[in-house]
């Protein structure tokens, strides 16, 4: 049975390294016994080694007899080590790359071949600490971003798909399942149910497992990998994509509403799209001749056009918790909506009170080549008031 396990840690600051979890290779794990050993009796130790380095073992004791330490590989019937001698009694053995090829399993003996009196006294040994590795763990979905060791993926409420990993140096790899990111919109009072299940995979240094559509609140996979020395976790978290209602434009991250009492997200979405295409089609912009100070026909033109056929196909997020840009990341502490330099996808803080006026102003960020903060404020106020339904022009002119 183990003793107490001290780890010496070594930190390494400022390198960047693409895999998903990692080992500390220069760590060593510190095992200390008490024993007592009778005449003629052997007492053994078990521990396991996965990677190069040393092994170091003291050990002392209050008789004046000689003891016997053995240190044996895996699958080994000759120890690498037989060293006999009173009282205290140390060994260093690099760890052979044969024994690294035959398994991991380690044993430390101490024996007693004389019949002496039993010896009580104290042995430890230190050996290269391991962590388990995940170097892969991943969906064949969309990637939304990556985190260290998180991967937040988005899938339709239908889409079936593949996980896939890839580890090393594990005894035990299970894939604990619990409820999505996303949470759901209740009624007062009520608490919703997050459902867990863990199954054990098949051993290897890698697999593949196909796994079932995802629920409306998403679904969150932690991949546990295990050895001697410890647990290493990989984590994908899974978002709803769901079909907003308005033409083919999706919501990524949208929160179900189960009797909430109101609208949910997505037929709030639904609501802010018909409205701003009402306003584009009524001429919002085209008839705007306030427009013109920025001496470009493109706004007075195109736009409109562009605006109404981008609607069609966009992928909204709902808040700045889970937009795949980290420029973005906290924009509704201070704002109310952000739409990235690559245009793959606008954000509004919906959940902030984000109205039509926000989605009108990122939408022109969203389509117009030339956008800057001054445009788009100018072209969404002006359908939303500017100047005469109460709502102040900008000042603004470039």
């Amino acid at each position: 049975m183990r003793g107490n396990r001290q780890v010496a840690v070594c930190l390494l600051v400022g390198l960047a390294v693409l895999v998903l979890a990692f080992s500390a290779a220069a760590a060593q794990v510190t095992e200390e016994h008490n024993f007592k050993l009778a005449s003629r009796r052997t007492i053994a130790w078990e521990f396991s080694v996965y990677e190069s380095g040393y092994i170091d073992v003291h050990a002392k004791w209050d008789q004046p007899v000689p003891l016997e330490l053995t240190l044996y590989g895996p699958g080994q019937t000759e120890p690498y080590v037989r060293i006999q001698g009173r009282s205290p009694l140390d060994t260093r053995l690099p760890v052979p790359a044969r024994a690294l090829s035959a398994g991991t399993a380690w044993q430390l003996k101490l024996t007693s071949p004389t019949t002496a009196l039993a010896s009580v006294g104290e042995v430890a040994f230190k050996y290269p600490e391991t962590l388990p590795t995940i170097s892969l763990f991943q969906a064949t979905l969309t990637l939304v971003r990556r985190d260290g060791a998180t991967s937040t993926y988005a899938a339709f409420l239908g889409q079936e798909f593949q996980l896939s990993w890839v580890v090393a140096n594990t005894t035990e790899v299970s894939l604990e399942t619990s409820c999505g990111p996303v949470p759901a919109e209740l009624p007062p009072n009520v608490s919703g149910e997050c459902p867990q299940s863990s199954v054990n995979l098949p051993a290897g240094d890698h697999g593949s497992r196909h796994q079932p559509p995802i629920g409306n609140q998403g679904t969150t996979y932690t991949l546990v990998a295990s050895n001697d020395h410890g647990t290493t976790k990989a984590t994908i978290r899974v978002l709803p994509k769901i079909a907003i209602g308005y033409k083919d434009a999706v919501c990524i991250g949208c929160m179900p509403c189960v009797n909430c009492g109101h609208s949910s997200e997505l037929e709030r979405l639904k609501q802010l799209l018909q409205e701003v295409e009402a306003k584009l089609k009524a001429g919002c912009i085209r008839n705007n001749t306030n427009l013109d100070r920025f001496n470009d026909p493109y706004l007075r033109g195109a736009l409109t056009d562009d605006m109404l056929a981008a609607m069609s196909t966009l992928i909204i997020y709902p808040d700045d918790c889970e937009v795949p840009d980290a420029s973005g990341a906290t924009v509704c502490d201070t704002g109310y909506g952000y739409t990235p330099g690559s245009k793959d996808y606008l954000m509004i803080c919906l959940r902030k009170g984000a109205d039509g006026l926000t989605l009108l102003h990122e939408l022109e960020h969203y389509v117009d080549p030339h956008t800057t903060e001054c445009r788009a404020t100018w072209v969404a106020q002006s359908c939303y008031g500017c100047p005469q339904g109460g709502l102040p022009c900008p000042t603004c002119t470039q």
